[in-house]
């Protein structure tokens, strides 16, 4: 049975065994200790088989008004089994007094599916809501 938690210690050994596991590389060739992307987050929600760290989701934001669903990742071995679909409810949920809740993604074909899997759970593209964004990007 997953256990999802708020507050589980989450050493960087697990992190970066997740973050590999999920193809995103960039996070571990530029950041020394993932740990402290996770304290400087809003808001960490974790999933757990027993002591296998198998997902995560976290926001970052000013703690009233916006957040930013920065991550959401789960191992591929425990994919389509509901798990990112708890971790987005529960990240949703804790965020539910914020005006403004919301997460980039890219638009590679190879992203399709999981652009899709937002829409299916209920989350409008930019320009749906009628709105654009910009990025100041600073690095590869």
């Amino acid at each position: 049975m997953i256990e999802y938690c708020h507050d589980k210690e989450i050493s960087d050994a697990q992190l970066r065994t997740l973050y590999q596991a999920v193809g995103w590389t960039a996070y571990l060739d530029q950041v020394s200790d993932l740990g402290q992307m996770l304290a400087a987050s809003q808001d960490v929600i974790s999933a757990w088989d027993q002591d296998q760290l198998v997902g995560l989701v976290r926001t970052v934001g000013d703690g009233h008004y916006v957040a930013l669903i920065q991550d959401i990742l789960v191992l591929p071995a425990y994919q389509k089994q509901g798990i990112g679909r708890q971790l987005l409810n529960r990240i949703q949920e804790a965020s539910q007094t914020y005006r403004q809740v919301f997460l980039v993604t890219d638009t590679t074909p190879w992203n399709q599916s999981v652009r899709e899997w937002y829409d299916r759970r209920g989350l409008v593209g930019f320009a749906q809501a009628e709105l654009t964004g910009f990025l100041a990007n600073q690095g590869d």
